[in-house]
């Protein structure tokens, strides 16, 4: 460290215009981002509350004093499954308003952090200029430089929270994709089920048919009991299905520490 030339002065101004002020729009960039996402996501989970909220009314609706029958039940499930399918979706995205706030709060920080080098350079700048030698003393020069390394370390650990919001973004893709694919192929696995029940009460249908105008030998009690049996059939495997079904949920949820959905 030495004594310092009569460029010292328009070093630091540079030093200001080309550096510090361009990376500080830089960051106010970024947190606009941010704050773009996070009120996104704000508008997509009050959507989806608001659809629970009448999903759950019209559930309600459904209810009667007696017992519910098979419609009303079959009418409610698909709702139901909505419902939780949309609380799951308002977790994900409450998961990732709250991490972009956390990046958000961090740049506003740092954002802090370079406004202050800025404060605190301005003087030096102004002094200098208002200096007819334009000269500084060593301890000046001194602090300066400690300044510069100082930010220069800031803008490190800057790059290093952009990569990470980067990596972030590209796995809430990645979720999104995933969350998408298994959507579409649970609303195919319903279609397929429909399709599947209307194809068995056609082929019913058309079993009657034989039994009463083909094949007539056989006794009438026998045919009006296998016919019975064939019109509760899916009835009955649906009860067992169900019972298999929240059994093996509420086993595994159990040992892997899950919280349990009922899907029915």
């Amino acid at each position: 460290m030495g004594n310092t030339s009569s460029t010292d002065c328009p070093k630091i101004s540079k030093y200001i215009d080309d550096t510090l002020k361009p990376d500080e729009r830089n960051l106010n960039n970024q947190i606009n981002d941010l704050n773009a996402q996070i009120n996104a996501n704000q508008k997509s989970i009050d959507k989806y509350t608001k659809d629970n909220q009448e999903l759950q009314t019209q559930i309600s609706k459904m209810f009667t004093k007696a017992q519910l029958d098979t419609d009303v039940s079959n009418a409610i499930k698909p709702l139901q499954d909505q419902i939780n399918s949309n609380n799951n979706t308002i977790s994900a995205l409450t998961a990732d308003k709250n991490r972009l706030t956390g990046i958000r709060d961090n740049l506003l920080k740092q954002l802090g952090q370079e406004r202050n080098i800025v404060d605190q350079s301005l003087p030096l700048v102004k002094n200098e200029i208002n200096s007819s030698t334009y000269k500084t003393s060593n301890m000046v020069y001194d602090s300066n430089e400690k300044t510069y390394d100082y930010y220069n370390a800031i803008r490190e650990q800057n790059g290093k929270l952009l990569d990470k919001s980067s990596n972030s973004k590209s796995e809430n893709l990645t979720y999104d994709q995933k969350a998408f694919y298994q959507i579409e192929r649970y609303d195919y696995t319903i279609k397929i089920n429909y399709v599947l029940y209307i194809v068995y009460y056609v082929f019913l249908i058309i079993l009657i048919g034989i039994l009463f105008f083909v094949q007539r030998n056989m006794s009438i009690y026998y045919r009006i009991i296998l016919i019975a049996l064939l019109v509760i059939y899916p009835f009955i495997i649906y009860t067992i299905e169900k019972i298999l079904y929240d059994a093996g949920s509420y086993t595994y949820s159990t040992i892997n520490t899950n919280v349990y959905y009922n899907n029915y």
